[in-house]
């Protein structure tokens, strides 16, 4: 350290009194006359001598026997009796030094064990203090749970009463279809009974009717035999409890707003599909059946089957982060034995979602999902999570799940009659490819192979603009496959369908799906849409045989 005198030369004595370092010559001048009693010492030495906490600049030079405590000269005036005070005249005395230094520990020990102490003091009181608030939050939750299960069990109590309805008015059927044909039996049985009590030997014609009330009752009773169930639980208890006691169950697994009612129709779409963004997928359980290890490869035969050794059976995709999601496609596989959509997942299957892969939200009960074949649902409206799921209380059987942010716009052949423009609209493109060209004519014809087609750009559109806004409930496309230059259907599915009231704030309506080569294929768009510019926009290519809007 440097002298704190001159603040140039090097420090080599430590005055205890001044509590500062001097070098040499500074400390003769200043300690000459009236400090000259004060104590000095190596600089390596400033470190063990301990300072008086109320007299900042006093060294410790006593310790006090009743109060067990060091003190500075001017604390050791205020004690009455100074025979309870012990001098610690040299500081460089090694066993004074050290005791001073020991009873300064026990005190900085004290005082860190005080510190420790009402720190901990402060953890039970927040402990206490969260307990508390994690208890009233525990009890929210299965007060939750509690009335979403009373509801259930209302719900499911009104269902067994329509099932049980159902049951009695098909049995009752039944035993009309029964009663018919027994009718009959005794009709003719009271009249063989007439007949043998006036002649023991009945007559022809008396033969001839019991054989044919016999023959016409045996077709009856062949045929209301075959509507009797053979099961003795046909009531409600198998195939109707099995349906309540998975409305139930689902309340157990913190599942919000599950409606059995709510049907998510799929319908077939070609593929193939590529998932974006990837997602990893999990599973309750996996069958030794399955075949398959993803979900995401467009084959639709193979796929994973769950087992059913618990009552909660899913097939789980996380993200990295929440995704909007619109549609999805589903499939169910054909190469594992005993897999069939109608017993694995058409009105039996949940489709969930959740942002803490904890709480779940069912959105509908999938329905119409074929086997074998790629099987496009449609969300009621975009939903944005990070976990979706496939959802059951028996096996669940899948060979595809595809998730998309996009909606797909699946055009349907259109064979025979053709179409007209109107109102007529302005055609404009963001470039011409060579050796096509830009009209209108060429996009509202019947040649449905040939029309317009953009240069490789990464911002291609072809564009209809109308005098005003007008409401579009059909578009009509093609693939454009004997235009000159190798175009195809491939450069017209794919691209977005868009719409704009300015010319400059777009909105995406969907993505084109399943457009045909030289066929006119028409998307319907419900509810129709008012708007006076509509386009067709891609990354690169794009191209139509045609480009029909319709009210």
């Amino acid at each position: 350290p440097t002298c704190e005198e001159c603040s140039e030369t090097t420090a080599e004595t430590h005055c205890f009194n001044c509590g500062a370092d001097f070098c040499g010559e500074c400390f003769k001048k200043t300690h000459a006359k009236a400090l000259k009693n004060h104590k000095k010492g190596p600089i390596h030495e400033k470190k063990e001598l301990m300072y008086c906490a109320q007299h900042k600049n006093k060294p410790l030079e006593f310790f006090c026997k009743l109060e067990k405590v060091l003190l500075c000269s001017s604390c050791a005036i205020t004690k009455l009796s100074g025979q309870n005070l012990i001098a610690l005249e040299d500081s460089q005395d090694d066993d004074n030094r050290k005791f001073a230094q020991n009873v300064r520990k026990l005190e900085e020990k004290s005082k860190s064990l005080v510190e420790s102490i009402k720190s901990v003091d402060e953890l039970l009181k927040e402990l206490e203090t969260r307990t508390e608030a994690s208890s009233a939050q525990l009890n929210r939750v299965f007060e939750e749970i509690s009335e979403a299960v009373g509801k259930r069990h209302v719900a499911a109590l009104e269902s067994l009463k329509v099932l049980s309805t159902e049951k009695r008015k098909s049995l009752l059927q039944y035993k009309a279809e029964l009663e018919t044909p027994l009718k009959q039996i005794k009709a003719c049985q009271t009249l063989v009974s007439d007949v043998s009590s006036h002649s023991s030997s009945p007559s022809s014609s008396t033969k001839e009717l019991v054989e044919t009330v016999l023959s016409q009752t045996e077709i009856l009773i062949q045929k209301s035999a075959s509507l009797v169930p053979k099961n003795k639980t046909f009531f409600v208890v198998n195939d109707s409890m099995q349906k309540i006691k998975s409305l139930l169950l689902r309340c157990g697994t913190c599942c919000e707003d599950f409606a059995p009612g709510n049907l998510l129709n799929a319908t077939m779409i070609h593929g193939p599909f590529t998932q974006s963004p990837p997602y990893e997928l999990t599973f309750s359980s996996k069958s030794p059946n399955s075949n398959d290890a993803s979900l995401i490869n467009n084959n639709y035969q193979n796929g994973i089957v769950t087992e059913h050794e618990h009552e909660q059976q899913w097939i789980k995709a996380s993200f990295a982060l929440p995704v909007l999601i619109r549609q999805l496609v589903v499939s169910c596989p054909t190469n594992i034995a005993g897999c069939k959509a109608a017993t694995h997942l058409n009105e039996i299957a949940v489709l969930q979602f959740s942002n803490d892969d904890y709480k779940w939200v069912s959105v509908g009960t999938l329905s119409n999902v074929q086997d074998g074949v790629a099987s496009l649902i449609s969300l009621p409206n975009p939903i944005e999570a990070r976990y979706w799921r496939i959802y059951a209380d028996t096996n669940i059987s899948l060979s595809s799940l595809f998730l998309f942010r996009n909606d797909f716009l699946i055009a349907n052949p259109f064979q025979g009659g053709t179409f007209r423009q109107t109102p007529d609209y302005s055609l404009s493109t963001s470039s011409i490819y060579s050796g096509l060209e830009c009209k209108y004519e060429n996009l509202v014809n019947s040649d449905f192979g040939s029309g317009v087609g953009t240069v490789y750009e990464p911002n291609a559109w072809i564009q209809a603009t109308f005098e005003v806004a007008v409401s579009i409930s059909r578009v009509v496309l093609s693939g454009p496959n004997t235009m000159r230059g190798g175009w195809n259907a491939d450069h017209t599915n794919g691209r977005e369908l868009q719409y704009s009231n300015n010319n400059q704030d777009w909105t995406k309506l969907g993505v084109v799906k399943d457009v045909q080569n030289g066929v006119a294929c028409v998307i319907t768009i419900q509810p129709a849409i008012t708007a006076q510019y509509w386009r067709l926009h891609s990354l690169n290519y794009v191209a139509t045989g045609c480009f029909f809007l319709l009210p």
